[in-house]
C-alpha cells in the first residue's frame, strides 16, 4: 500500500472512532450492557441447565425391558437403584427408532443358563446414539449394568474363594470435591 492511501484509512479510522465515542447509545452498550448483560444471561443459562441436570439425576430412571422374567436379580438390582422396569414393545427396535424410548434392555431367552453356567450372560441396548437426547438415560443404563456385572463377579470369585480384590492389583483413591451443581456443569 502507498504511504496516501495509509493516511486515509487513518483518516477514516480516526473519524469513526470519534464518530462512536459521540454517541451515547454505542457508549452505553459497548461499556455497561455488554459487559453486565452478557456474564448475567450466560449465568442465569448455566444455572437453569444446572438444575435441570440436577432434577434429571434424582427422577426414577423408566427402563423399557424385553424379557425381564430371564433376569429377575437383574431387574431387582435395577429396580433397587431407582429405575422402574417397563414391558417394552414387541419390536423394541422400531420403538427407539420412532422416539418412543431412548434405550430397550433386551434380555434373550439364553440369558438364565448362561447365567447359572457362570459365563458371560448377554444383554442387549437397543438404542439410537445419534440421540442427543437419549445419552443421559443410555449411559445410565450402561452404568447400572457394569456395576450389577462388577457385583456379580465379587461374589462368582468369593463363591470360589478368591478374594475379588486380587483383580484389582492398583487401588485409585480419589478424592472428589464436587458438589451435583459443579458435575451438572460437566
Amino acid at each position: 500500500m502507498t504511504g496516501t492511501m495509509m493516511r486515509a484509512l487513518a483518516a477514516v479510522l480516526r473519524k469513526e472512532c470519534v464518530d462512536n465515542l459521540r454517541d451515547r447509545r454505542t457508549l452505553l452498550t459497548v461499556l455497561v450492557l455488554g459487559p453486565l448483560l452478557g456474564p448475567m444471561l450466560y449465568a442465569g443459562t448455566m444455572g437453569i441447565a444446572i438444575n435441570r441436570q440436577i432434577a434429571d439425576q434424582d427422577q426414577p430412571l423408566k427402563l423399557a425391558v424385553a424379557g425381564a422374567a430371564n433376569a429377575p436379580d437383574l431387574m431387582q438390582f435395577l429396580q433397587q437403584h431407582n429405575t422402574r422396569i417397563e414391558s417394552a414393545s414387541a419390536d423394541p427396535a422400531q420403538a427407539v427408532k420412532d422416539g418412543k424410548r431412548d434405550v430397550v434392555l433386551v434380555v434373550p431367552p439364553g440369558y438364565p443358563a448362561a447365567f447359572r453356567a457362570g459365563l458371560p450372560a448377554p444383554v442387549e441396548l437397543v438404542l439410537d446414539n445419534s440421540r442427543e437426547s437419549a445419552a443421559k438415560d443410555v449411559n445410565r443404563v450402561r452404568r447400572l449394568l457394569e456395576q450389577y456385572s462388577r457385583s456379580i463377579t465379587s461374589l462368582r470369585l468369593l463363591a470360589r474363594g478368591v478374594d475379588p480384590r486380587a483383580l484389582t492389583p492398583v487401588e485409585i483413591e480419589e478424592t472428589d470435591l464436587s458438589t451435583p451443581r459443579s458435575r451438572a456443569v460437566l
